[in-house]
């Protein structure tokens, strides 16, 4: 009766903590532009940060990572300015016998990559562009084919530690990773493509990204 009991109350307390979590994400991190507003609630963020629910915890960090450390890099504190954008190509952007140049960007507000398919041939030396155009970090991984929900999920339990190592956990299935890059940041990566033929996939290791954060490139 007594463990009933104390389901029971870790089940509201988890329900609390989700609407409080929906209220949070209302003041500024995760809703479209015109939504938005400008109020910040820190006591309730504070509890968050202390809830017994992992996913909780870690989307209250997120947001505590993008007050205090990503909007400050912005001209006025604000991620959403009225600035007209550049567009620039991604993809494949040259392919010489010695060489192969890629870009790959996030596409702001949307929580994905702009190429999802990229083929290159075996033991290619490649060198890679990542930005990341959207408001919140992302990375980016090239893993073993089938490992992505496995390495997706030593991702989400490293918890708010993560942002210490970029979630990027200690598998031998990443063949190569990007750091965890703020908004507007990017990164050059430079590797050699897998000797082995086959549909390697990229990722974002950041919790609950990888759903829809993900691509393949066809090693062929």
């Amino acid at each position: 009766m007594c463990s009933s009991r104390h389901n029971d109350v870790s089940r509201r307390k988890a329900r609390r903590h989700r609407h409080q979590l929906r209220i949070v994400a209302a003041t500024g991190t995760g809703l479209p532009r015109h939504r938005r507003c400008n109020q910040r609630n820190f006591p309730v963020l504070a509890a968050l940060q202390k809830s017994p629910e992992p996913h909780a915890r870690n989307a209250a960090n997120t947001i505590q990572h993008l007050w205090f450390n990503v909007e400050s890099t912005f001209r006025g504190g604000v991620i959403a300015g009225d600035v007209e954008e550049k567009t620039q190509k991604s993809g494949i952007l040259s392919d010489t016998p010695d060489l192969t140049t890629i870009r790959i960007a996030t596409m702001k507000e949307r929580m994905m990559y702009d190429v999802k398919d990229l083929s290159v041939k075996p033991g290619k030396k490649v060198k890679l562009t990542f930005v990341n155009e959207d408001f919140m970090p992302h990375n980016l991984l090239l893993v073993q084919p089938g490992k992505i929900d496995e390495i997706a999920n030593q991702a989400l339990v490293m918890g708010a530690k993560g942002f210490e190592t970029g979630f990027i956990p200690d598998n031998k299935n990443i063949i190569w990773h990007s750091k965890l890059l703020d908004a507007g940041k990017e990164e050059v990566i430079e590797f050699t493509t897998p000797t082995n033929p086959g549909d390697y996939p990229y990722m974002c290791s950041f919790p609950g990204h990888h759903i829809i954060m993900r691509g393949m490139l066809h090693v062929k």
